[in-house]
């Protein structure tokens, strides 16, 4: 190889590796100016995003603790309007501020357990209506029916009630991880597990 091809070759060697190195440098600059916009971001979504989480949990915890106590006392169409309305405001309120990996997995199961429970309150109330509403000459096995419906209608509620307790503690868990996120992490979507698919699937099916 003579001088003048070594000295073109090494100047078009020089010029790719510089052309490179700009591309390597701007994309990493592009990648940090994007990483603190994120940051930025979040940062100033924490505080809208905690208030949602808190009162979120606040909510479905109370509604759970109305069911798990030792002597459950059925509820009446009023309080069970006043759930389900208070569900429906705070799941808007909680899909607003997201973000997905929260709001579309674990909020999901939440909100649908608690609907869960809200509707086997109304069941067991009216197997209680059913068994007081008895005619004067019942007979054993009709009493013994209305009474045996009306106990498993309590202890579907309470059942449904400690699957929203997981449900709950599942969500804080995901909560926290957002709010501790600090921007720095690439986004991940959010996945169903395939208990959560074929419990959504089921219970879609059933409606």
């Amino acid at each position: 190889m003579d001088a003048g091809l070594a000295a073109v070759l090494g100047a078009v060697a020089g010029s790719v590796g510089g052309v490179v190195g700009s591309i390597v440098t701007g994309r990493v600059q592009r990648d940090g100016v994007l990483m603190s916009v994120r940051a930025e971001h979040l940062k100033q979504r924490h505080q809208p995003r905690h208030d949602a989480y808190r009162v979120f949990l606040r909510s479905m915890t109370e509604l759970k603790d109305r069911v798990l106590v030792d002597s459950y006392e059925n509820t009446r169409p009023a309080e069970e309007d006043a759930f389900r309305k208070e569900i429906n405001e705070r799941w808007i309120e909680l899909s607003l501020f997201g973000p997905p990996s929260v709001s579309a997995a674990d909020g999901i199961l939440v909100r649908e357990h608690a609907r869960l429970v809200v509707d086997a309150m109304a069941t067991a109330r009216e197997r209680e209506s059913e068994l007081v509403r008895l005619s004067e000459d019942y007979t054993p096995e009709a009493l013994q029916g209305a009474e045996g419906a009306a106990g498993q209608a309590v202890d579907h509620v309470q059942a449904a009630a400690r699957l929203l307790g997981r449900a709950i503690d599942d969500f804080a868990l995901s909560a926290s991880d957002a709010l501790n996120d600090d921007g720095t992490k690439r986004q991940r979507r959010p996945r169903f597990s395939f208990a959560s698919r074929r419990f959504l699937h089921r219970h879609s099916l059933g409606r």
